[in-house]
């Protein structure tokens, strides 16, 4: 009886494994199927790709494969230090990768040490992602990738997201710079105008409260009593 049930066991082990196989092996299909692969996007334009990766079936896909490969490669190879959990990696941030390998000029105000971080970072995921895409795409099944193809990625994710969270910290802090120096200008002209010109100081008061909600949204609302 114990063998019946162990054959048992094995048999929907094996069972389970191929359909996670081959529900792998579409996801992957379905993913490139919308985002062939970044050197496939040459002929796209930066205003065309942002309403691409926005698309809710783009970002539903590209959260499933990723997340499936995360896994399994930190499955085979175990998590880098300080590594993120797939399931917590956010798949927008993923995707933005591709805006900043395709159009580095239209994503970064100018290339320092962090954006130039940034960029290539970017483009190193990307490689291995799409790298193991193709081959599972050929293989159908994770077991057949071999390791050489996957043994980089977990790393090279978390590389990615800490790059892109200092240069979106660093990009921050600058912009609420910006906006804090547009907010001083509006306030002073705000005093000077004239009486007579409500239509022209409501307009200033519009523009400045609008000001205060992105300042608001981009440094939090200690901002607007810090005065960055």
């Amino acid at each position: 009886r114990t063998a019946t049930m162990d054959a048992f066991a094995k048999k929907i082990q094996k069972w389970w494994r191929n359909i996670f196989e081959n529900c792998t092996a579409r996801i992957v299909d379905s993913f490139l199927a919308k985002l062939p692969s970044s050197e496939k996007l040459d002929g796209a334009t930066f205003e065309s790709l942002v309403v691409q990766l926005k698309g809710k079936h783009v970002i539903a896909t590209a959260k499933a494969c990723l997340q499936r490969i995360h896994v399994l490669a930190t499955c085979r190879h175990g998590s880098p230090p300080d590594a993120t959990l797939p399931q917590t990696v956010n798949v927008r941030v993923f995707l933005a990768s591709l805006m900043v390998v395709q159009f580095p000029s239209r994503v970064l105000e100018n290339v320092g040490p962090l954006e130039q971080r940034l960029i290539d970072t970017s483009a190193r995921v990307l490689s291995s992602f799409y790298g193991i895409c193709a081959s599972l795409r050929a293989a159908r099944c994770f077991r057949d990738v071999p390791p050489a193809i996957t043994v980089d990625f977990p790393g090279l994710l978390l590389d990615y997201l800490h790059a892109f969270k200092e240069w979106k910290v660093c990009d921050e802090g600058r912009l609420a710079g910006r906006i804090n120096g547009a907010l001083r200008v509006l306030r002073q002209a705000r005093q000077v105008t004239p009486d007579d010109r409500l239509d022209m100081a409501q307009e200033i008061d519009l523009q400045i409260e609008r000001l205060r909600g992105k300042l608001v949204l981009i440094a939090g609302p200690n901002a607007l009593e810090a005065g960055l």
